[in-house]
């Protein structure tokens, strides 16, 4: 059996690290964004079309100085309609940092108020998420959304707020 000398395996090592890095550096580059392509359905879009991802030069919202319920009010409120084009306008918020136990049990009680609200806004989406969101979110889902946060001890729980389904053990 044939052994792979130790200062082969260190630069295997450091080459890995680096293409990760690299990665990370690429991706972290994508800040928020604006996901614009075309659409026939109900915002999903259609398989043959192209993402086109345009960053976004607002918002660092601090949510160390900011509730659950203003987040979600603030998602609502800077949400982006789409054009009268048909044409997909999805203006996500990236969460880059959440302080422990943000959401409490007020919160949740208050974040139960919007639960059926279908009012259109932002999805949140994971600094760590390599894909984008398709479709924009409503005030109902987020407030689930976070309710579930505070359930499972962490916020975001998943990558993609819209991607996550009420119920599911994602």
């Amino acid at each position: 059996m044939n052994r792979i000398p130790l200062n082969r395996l260190k630069i295997m090592n450091i080459l890995t690290l680096s293409n990760l890095l690299l990665i990370l550096v690429c991706t972290s580059s994508c800040h928020h964004g604006v996901v614009n392509n075309s659409t026939t359905d109900v915002g999903e879009k259609s398989p043959t079309e192209t993402v086109t991802f345009v960053p976004s030069e607002h918002d660092e919202l601090d949510l160390s100085k900011v509730s659950p319920v203003e987040f979600l009010k603030y998602l609502e409120d800077s949400y982006i309609p789409s054009d009268a084009n048909e044409t997909l306008f999805v203006h996500f918020y990236t969460v880059w940092s959440c302080p422990e136990n943000w959401i409490t049990a007020n919160d949740v009680q208050e974040l139960d108020k919007y639960i059926f609200d279908d009012r259109p806004c932002r999805p949140a989406v994971s600094c760590f998420s390599s894909k984008l969101p398709t479709k924009n979110s409503t005030v109902g889902h987020e407030a689930r959304y976070l309710i579930e946060g505070y359930f499972k001890g962490r916020y975001p729980h998943a990558l993609v707020s819209t991607d996550w389904q009420s119920g599911s053990n994602r």
